[in-house]
């Protein structure tokens, strides 16, 4: 079984993104950016993640409703149960 653990909820919904989101990894730090406005002024926002030693993504096509519900607009950790 898996649980998906939130660690953080962007600050406007991401359907109001200006630019969609993107992964940088051109930097030491692996980010995931994008564009915004709030209060009439565009901000870049992102998350940066730091001591990455892999990386791995899941394409938006592949997707189920559980990879999406408790997990949109929301950073998530998802711990996975080992058996012994």
């Amino acid at each position: 079984m898996s649980i998906k653990k939130p660690l953080h909820t962007i600050v406007v919904p991401s359907t109001d993104f200006t630019t969609e989101a993107f992964l940088d990894c051109a930097g030491v730090e692996p980010s995931i950016l994008f564009g915004y406005e709030l209060d009439e002024m565009n901000c870049l926002g992102g998350i940066s993640f730091t001591k990455v030693s892999a990386l791995r993504k899941r394409g938006e096509r592949f997707c189920t409703p559980w990879h999406i519900e408790g997990a949109y607009d929301t950073l998530v950790e998802v711990e996975v149960a080992r058996d012994n």
